[in-house]
């Protein structure tokens, strides 16, 4: 059996120059649909959830309806247009490995 290499990376702060939660969403998303949902809903949540469960939550909201692969298009397209957000050592790092496995939870 190959032995095989498991290489997991977290995108803000290990990845990215900074957090680009907020950037994707209003990405994928209008900003009007973002500040609404923001504004509706997120003191509730700051004050029910810690910080990664109301990511968790509001990233539930925004993309429930819409399937892997269009999701996955999103996230492809979104890493096309923002490469400059993306830190020198872990495209290197990255390109470093024969093989990734990438593990998304929502």
């Amino acid at each position: 059996m190959e032995k095989q290499t498991l290489v997991v990376f977290d995108f803000d702060g290990t990845i990215t120059k900074k957090d680009t939660f907020v950037k994707f969403i209003r990405f994928v998303r209008d900003n009007f649909m973002f500040f609404r949902v923001v504004f509706v809903y997120l003191p509730l949540l700051v004050l029910l959830y810690s910080n990664q469960r109301i990511k968790q939550k509001l990233l539930s909201f925004f993309f429930r309806e819409m399937n892997l692969n269009a999701f996955n298009k999103k996230c492809e397209y979104f890493c096309e247009n923002f490469q400059h957000l993306i830190k020198p050592r872990a495209v290197y790092t990255k390109s470093s490995h024969r093989k990734i496995v990438e593990i998304s939870i929502l």
